[in-house]
């Protein structure tokens, strides 16, 4: 997946306020979450601003990279791990 794909996702407010919606209405204070595929992070962001106490986002493109600096400049690098693989093959660390 292109970056452009990504910054097209992250630019569509509608689409985003719909995502952030329905994350708020799932996610309980503590909430560990794992975004599978999560690609540039932005759904692991809106949990963790609705409560989740912490997000492992997995994708096994390279887009992993722009996601772990996403997440760092947005203050919740403490918050998350962005792992980079097959969802189907990794291993949580916790």
């Amino acid at each position: 997946m292109e970056l452009g794909e990504h910054i097209g996702y992250l630019t569509d407010r509608r689409r985003t306020e719909l995502y952030r919606a329905a994350i708020a209405s799932a996610i309980r204070p503590g909430d560990v979450v794992v975004d599978l595929g999560c690609g540039s992070g932005v759904l692991g962001l809106l949990c963790l601003q609705a409560g989740a106490g912490f997000v492992y986002g997995i994708d096994r493109g390279n887009i992993v990279v722009a996601a772990r600096e996403i997440f760092a400049r947005a203050g919740f690098g403490a918050q998350a791990e962005i792992l980079q693989g097959d969802t189907r093959q990794i291993n949580l660390p916790r």
